[in-house]
């Protein structure tokens, strides 16, 4: 009975590891996957300020006859601004799904260690039950060997 508690116990931090494993791993690219939105994030916003500063410079430029020149290259900027905006946007919503797949994938494997650690720790404590209730076995019979030594 005492190896079978210490084989639970070893099987319980066994599994309790591979999935520390595999948490640490979905923790990475969740970082990962975190960083990559905030950088998609930075550049959505840095084109967006570029893009009101050209549109700004559009409409000076339709105003002002100099500036008509300029204002087919930055009317062509401003779409290609526009169009990689969009770009963006996507890339942004399929990092999102990503991002909530890892998540899911993240709370079960934490479900997974906390069973497997509190498996661990019911066999841990069971073994320390038997572990006790032996010795106070062992102890009980030293006493009546004692006893019955000084009754002889």
């Amino acid at each position: 009975m005492k190896v079978m508690n210490e084989n639970k116990v070893a099987r319980w931090q066994i599994l309790m590891d591979r999935v520390e494993g595999d948490l640490l791993q979905v923790q990475a690219a969740l970082a990962n996957i975190t960083e990559k939105r905030n950088n998609l994030s930075d550049e959505a916003a840095k084109l967006n300020r570029m893009k009101v500063d050209y549109l700004e410079s559009f409409q000076r430029g339709s105003v002002e006859p100099q500036l008509k020149a300029k204002t087919v290259f930055i009317k062509d900027f401003v779409q290609h601004l526009e169009e990689t905006l969009v770009s963006i946007a996507r890339e942004i919503e399929q990092i999102d799904r990503l991002r909530a797949d890892i998540k899911s994938r993240y709370a079960e494997l934490l479900g997974q260690f906390n069973k497997y650690k509190a498996l661990k720790s019911r066999a841990t404590s069971a073994f320390r039950k038997e572990q006790l209730s032996l010795e106070n076995k062992e102890q009980d019979m030293r006493n009546v060997l004692r006893f019955s030594e000084k009754s002889t």
